[in-house]
């Protein structure tokens, strides 16, 4: 099959978006309020567990699994859950909170919304920050303390560890096309096929981070030869000590190249 142009692509996806607005219009006009007024965030609360759980029962016999998941789903999505207030001005756990509600789910035959609760939940951890995810206030004051006991010098670091590796990883990616071009070679690709040269440059890397592992005896004995100017197989830059979670990755390899 032919490859589409960009503006094949463009037009494809029109059609695409136009056609599921179409789909879900008229299902998106019965996802009505079945379960009110007990929201989701009130289910924590035992006599709320066994009204929420009825009503959840109740929507699946009248609207179907599917629709009932999607109300739900829908529900999650514009944020019904939400922090619970409890005495002395703290939060309920959010670990019991998010179990109680899994529990609903799991019981009322709903397993694959309770597996997208978590999913969501996850999400939010990634992409937001660490007053908006679903945390607990003591959780919350230590997340942030640890934070502020990285120094500016680490930041800074850590930055330039970073400069360094893009600049490492597009001048052996220049490298090797060169090297292949003269083979008569198609060059690597970025991120696709066996030796997609994401991959490839994060195995480097990983094995110049594991050569700093091994003794100076060990190196002296056997690689001593095979050392670039960096003191590594590779010649990618060395790690800060202070990482801050920081890890070697095949994605972040390929928005070197991207970029």
């Amino acid at each position: 099959m032919a490859q589409l142009t960009k503006k094949q692509r463009q037009e494809k996806r029109r059609d695409d978006i136009k056609s599921l607005v179409i789909f879900i219009k008229p299902v998106h006009k019965t996802l009505v309020e079945p379960i009110e007024p007990t929201s989701l965030v009130g289910a924590a609360d035992s006599y709320a567990r066994n009204e929420f759980s009825k009503k959840i029962k109740a929507a699946t016999q009248e609207k179907g699994i599917v629709l009932a998941q999607a109300i739900l789903y829908e529900k999650l999505l514009m944020a019904d859950i939400e922090l619970t207030k409890v005495e002395n001005n703290h939060y309920k756990m959010d670990k019991v909170l998010v179990h109680d509600l899994s529990v609903i789910l799991r019981d009322s035959g709903l397993f694959n919304l309770e597996r997208m609760l978590g999913l969501l939940i996850e999400k939010q951890r990634t992409v937001r920050g660490i007053k908006d995810v679903f945390i607990t206030k003591g959780a919350k004051e230590t997340a942030n303390k640890r934070y502020e006991a990285v120094s500016n010098i680490d930041i800074e670091m850590l930055k330039e560890y970073k400069n360094d590796l893009k600049t490492w990883a597009n001048k052996k990616y220049i490298e090797d096309c060169e090297y292949k071009k003269n083979r008569k070679e198609f060059p690597r690709r970025k991120r696709e096929g066996e030796d997609a040269a994401n991959m490839w440059l994060l195995e480097m890397a990983e094995d110049d981070v594991r050569l700093g592992k091994i003794s100076e005896e060990e190196i002296q004995k056997n690689i001593n030869d095979r050392l670039t100017i960096e003191g590594n197989l590779y010649g990618s830059p060395a790690q800060p000590d202070n990482l801050m979670g920081f890890k070697l990755t095949a994605t972040f390899f390929y928005q070197c190249l991207k970029k």
